[in-house]
């Protein structure tokens, strides 16, 4: 037998598939293998396995051993590398690394096992008397601690910090108490408690739109929310009732910071079948979830854009959060665009796939509005709470009053209201560069790019204005080309 092995070198001249003699090894489909390339040995993927090999027989070489004792690449990731190598022109290597913990690659991380002590069968239940003195009082307190306040055993490592480790030797030796190594899972956010949730009454909108998606298949629906609206209770009642048919669930939200918020509810809804996948987990954590994952245990993954590729089986619904989100979209190598990625994992499980946002990108919305996704609209806060009052205030008019500042008068206004009610007020402001667009404070105009017709960024750095459409550069006007005003204020 011979296995078609991708060796883990990211370079574009060995991206291919070599041949090796599988020697003595049972090496399925899916594992990682160690092999020799050259003068070193690496580890490589195993993509697939023939009973013939057009490799001359003296320049074919051995499988050195096998890492993995069971497949870590499933057939539908293997299915997704064909499709991303062809589509997004990526190298096999970079795409495989995807599927599976950095730290796994190297042997940098493993299962964490740890000594456990248990009172022997042949001990529970008994009178101390019988084999313990009365003057042993080290023992006596671990046989008690093993026996009332931890009957299912306890770490070594957390007994010794209380009790005493020489009458722990002692029991040992005796046989009265049992040593054995166990695998403990390192869970993230251990220490934070899941929020008590109650599945509450849908609103109508609410209703339509789950039951728009509940009774399809293999369709991409937009659910186009305001803000408070509901749209991750919608969320949830898909995710259960995949749960109910049998099926996993992807959830993606699109900051790390906002995924414990979000997996306190999930583990209250949920419980354990909920696994956590981002990069601001430790190497030990990130691995034990994926594993979780790729053994069945999880069954809802929750996580930023890398957990698109968690490696759950049947997939019946995937949820991307704020879809018009910018992170969703890796602009390092592998480059790859998340939607794209659930789009070929929707329809290769038949699933349905729920973008959700209260802004969504031009893209979606148009391909919602002109029948591509079926779209889902929720206009309406939950009990009926009013949307926050909008204001769009003329700077323009401020500068003509007299206002130099680049606070607004009205602002200004709100916010010492604000801080002599002793509350506290945040401001956004969305940017990027030094300054987002360059106005004339008398007559509104506003540097825009010749090519692309969209208002050009100040970089001060530079300073230069440049399009963040084509790359175009211009040098910064010192009097405004409509009416002749000095009057260029950077925005």
């Amino acid at each position: 037998m011979y296995a078609e092995v991708i060796v883990d070198i990211a370079a574009a001249e060995v991206d291919r598939i070599f041949d090796y003699d599988c020697g003595s090894f049972n090496i399925p489909k899916g594992v990682r293998v160690t092999v020799p390339f050259g003068r070193l040995k690496v580890e490589g993927f195993v993509i697939g396995l023939k009973d013939k090999t057009d490799v001359p027989a003296d320049r074919l070489k051995t499988v050195c051993d096998v890492i993995d004792n069971s497949p870590i690449i499933t057939d539908e990731m293997f299915s997704l590398m064909e499709f991303m190598s062809e589509k997004l022109h990526l190298m096999k290597v970079d795409i495989l690394r995807l599927f599976i913990p950095s730290a796994m690659r190297g042997g940098r991380v493993k299962e964490l096992v740890r000594r456990l002590a248990i009172l022997s069968e042949d001990y529970r239940g008994r009178d101390p008397d019988e084999f313990i003195k009365k003057s042993a009082l080290a023992q006596r307190d671990i046989y008690e601690y093993l026996s009332y306040d931890k009957p299912d055993g306890e770490y070594v490592s957390e007994l010794t910090k209380i009790l005493s480790a020489s009458a722990l030797k002692n029991l040992v030796q005796r046989g009265i108490v049992v040593l054995s190594d166990v695998e403990k899972q390192r869970v993230p956010y251990a220490n934070m408690f899941p929020t008590d949730v109650t599945e509450v009454t849908l609103t109508e909108q609410q209703q339509k739109a789950f039951e728009e998606i509940n009774d399809s298949k293999g369709k991409t629906f937009l659910l186009h929310g305001v803000t408070g609206s509901g749209k991750t209770e919608v969320y949830m009642r898909c995710i259960k009732s995949a749960l109910e048919k049998g099926k996993t669930s992807i959830m993606l939200v699109p900051e790390i910071s906002l995924t414990p918020q979000v997996l306190k509810n999930f583990r209250g809804r949920f419980g354990d079948k909920v696994a956590i996948l981002h990069s601001g987990l430790s190497h030990g954590e990130r691995f034990d979830e994926w594993r979780k994952c790729i053994t069945g245990e999880a069954k809802v993954v929750l996580g930023a854009r890398s957990a698109v590729f968690a490696p759950l089986k049947n997939v019946g619904v995937i949820i991307i959060d704020e879809e018009h989100d910018s992170s969703y979209v890796s602009e390092r190598n592998p480059r790859y665009v998340t939607a794209e990625i659930a789009e070929w994992r929707k329809k290769y499980n038949n699933a349905n796939l729920i973008l959700g946002s209260a802004t969504p990108s031009v893209e979606t919305y148009y391909k919602a509005v002109n029948g591509q996704y079926k779209l889902l609209e929720l206009t309406g806060r939950v009990n009926k709470r009013p949307l926050p009052e909008i204001k769009v205030v003329n700077m323009c008019r401020e500068i003509i009053s007299g206002n130099r500042s680049i606070f607004s008068a009205q602002l200004m206004q709100d916010l010492t209201e604000c801080l002599e009610k002793g509350n506290q007020a945040m401001l956004f402001l969305n940017r990027r560069g030094y300054a987002s667009f360059m106005m004339c404070r008398i007559c509104g105009y506003v540097a825009k790019c010749e090519r692309c017709d969209v208002s050009l960024v100040y970089h001060k750095e530079d300073d230069r204005l440049k399009c963040h459409y084509c790359g175009n550069m211009y040098s910064v006007p010192h009097v405004c080309p409509d009416c002749g005003s000095r009057f260029l204020k950077e925005g």
